[in-house]
């Protein structure tokens, strides 16, 4: 699993305010693709999904 991130720091590099994104992770949490360890925090559920965006650019 990987390391817990603030999602007003996911928001603010999507350059959307935090309540903008909570579509967005209600999605991703529901394909299992992310999940909540603790409030205002997501981290993957995919173990390297974090260094492969990161090498996509994305």
């Amino acid at each position: 699993m990987g390391s817990p991130v603030a999602t007003e720091n996911i928001a603010t590099q999507l350059k959307k305010p935090a309540s903008g994104t909570s579509i967005l992770r209600s999605s991703l949490i529901e394909k299992g693709l992310i999940y909540s360890p603790a409030y205002g925090k997501i981290a993957f559920t995919v173990p390297g999904m974090k260094d492969y965006l990161s090498r996509a650019g994305l």
